[in-house]
């Protein structure tokens, strides 16, 4: 893939795409974990992790839905958050 910043153009490969986007979405689901459902900072990002795994697995959740599963799990595991 190519992009263009400025004059210069990049050519990004496929797994340089690949983790930019886990970066991305990973980052979002793991904020989302703290910020909407409490998940102190060191479990959200074990279970962003997870809720990201889940989403790529492609069974037609969207992101939200795989944060929202994440959440459960952590409650399940570790009681509900305050």
């Amino acid at each position: 893939m190519k992009i263009r910043r400025g004059n210069r153009e990049y050519v990004l490969m496929e797994d340089e795409l690949y983790r930019a986007h886990k970066e991305f979405v990973a980052s979002f689901m793991i904020d989302r974990l703290e910020v909407d459902f409490g998940v102190p900072k060191a479990y959200a990002i074990e279970y962003g992790e997870k809720a990201y795994d889940r989403y790529c697995d492609g069974d037609g959740e969207t992101e939200y839905e795989c944060i929202e599963w994440a959440a459960e799990e952590y409650e399940k595991k570790y009681g509900e958050v305050a």
